[in-house]
């Protein structure tokens, strides 16, 4: 059971499952034209309508013919190009075939055209049969590529450019998908202002807004809205509330602390379903989450690498979940640490590493508000409270496109 103590440093992973215990796919669906499929979550299993290839297709540029037939030399009735009809044939005549044509049903071998023997005669062209043949070679079978009924792409799959093509080759040209989680971004403090102002004294120009849009733009999410907001305690009460049941998520990037002017924390507060906690990460401890009207709010810290951070490692998942798609937890990959790495830390802490040939080596002594860290990353690396590692050790790492 999490207990909501000020004090406390909450688990990291106590808190991930609790969250993604209230993340529940949202399920409205849509269909959409295969040209539109790429990034969407699919609502169904997929099954291939037909077989791939339909009919017996050449692999090769070259020669067909009947291992059967009793000559030596066959004469070359035609040529087979692909997407043309071929004439029947007996066994004791060649066809001239390429890539992707029909193979006749008398056809049981094609030799390479680099391979052949051929001769030219007034009566025509011949093939020689090589002395060593065997049936069925450079040949695809009906359904050697995919089989009719055959499952292509599971429910909860998001669809890349290589799937897009699969359902292309068997002829599907429309889904049925998942909506994408409609989203709202707020960003607040005083000091932030658009770049392409001047910036006044105690000013900052706003990079989390742009940060965190970015990031969720490679989501299934429809972002409605980017704000940024006054620490006004009424405006943004107003703002939130209005928001409250007309999206699936709000995303709030800063005000998420315990500072005079941290109105989010106090406006989530007010949600019939509130959780906030100080986590036992680096960066991003301050982390809150509410929901309301079926509108869920995260709350993510105002310093851009924590925010970076608590987005990639919370609410990643958690959005991804609502989404539908079936591996909603990121899996780490596997690298090689190429030097030692020793921190004096009580806490989980999310490493920036850079990749080079001998393994990933740390960015270290980072600033939760230092964006280059992130620029001259790679990705990240989880390293647990009171653990050191030595140069050769196989760590877990995310890495940031």
């Amino acid at each position: 059971m999490l207990k909501q103590n000020r004090e406390l440093r909450h688990d990291f992973d106590e808190v991930f499952s609790l969250m993604m215990s209230k993340a529940t796919t949202l399920n409205k669906q849509e269909q959409i034209p295969l040209s539109d499929g790429v990034g969407r979550v699919l609502a169904e299993d997929l099954f291939s309508p037909i077989s791939v290839p339909a009919w017996r297709q050449s692999a090769m540029d070259g020669y067909g013919f009947s291992t059967l037939s009793s000559l030596d030399c066959l004469p070359v009735k035609q040529t087979a190009y692909a997407g043309n009809a071929v004439v029947p044939m007996s066994e004791n005549e060649a066809i001239h075939i390429m890539t992707g044509a029909v193979v006749p049903d008398q056809v049981d071998t094609i030799v390479p055209i680099e391979k052949a023997c051929i001769q030219q005669t007034e009566q025509g062209q011949y093939v020689f049969k090589p002395n060593a043949i065997e049936s069925g070679r450079h040949i695809k079978s009906i359904g050697s590529d995919v089989k009719e009924g055959q499952k292509l792409l599971s429910k909860g799959h998001v669809i890349r450019p290589q799937d897009q093509a699969l359902l292309a080759s068997v002829g599907i040209h429309q889904l049925w998908v998942f909506q994408k989680v409609s989203l709202v971004i707020f960003t607040s403090g005083n000091e932030l202002i658009t770049p392409g102002n001047s910036l006044k004294k105690g000013q900052i120009y706003d990079a989390n807004s742009f940060l965190i849009e970015s990031l969720s733009q490679r989501l299934p999410v429809d972002v409605i809205a980017n704000e940024r907001l006054e620490d006004d305690e009424e405006k943004i009460k107003h703002r939130l509330a209005a928001w409250q049941g007309q999206v699936d998520v709000i995303l709030t990037v800063g005000g998420a602390s315990v500072g005079e002017k941290d109105f989010m924390k106090a406006f989530l507060a007010s949600c019939p379903n509130f959780w906030t906690w100080k986590l036992n990460m680096k960066p991003g401890k301050p982390f809150s989450m509410a929901i309301s009207q079926q509108t869920s709010i995260l709350a993510l810290p105002g310093n851009p690498l924590a925010a970076f951070m608590t987005f990639q490692a919370l609410a990643t998942p958690f959005i991804q979940k609502q989404a539908g798609i079936k591996e909603w937890q990121n899996k780490p990959a596997k690298r090689v640490l190429a030097s030692d790495l020793k921190i004096n830390n009580d806490r989980l802490v999310w490493c920036q590493v850079m990749e080079t040939e001998q393994g990933v080596t740390p960015i270290l002594n980072a600033s939760s508000s230092q964006l280059m860290n992130l620029v001259e990353s790679d990705g990240y690396i989880r390293i647990n409270p009171g653990q050191s590692y030595q140069a050769g050790d196989v760590v877990d790492f995310w890495g940031i496109p």
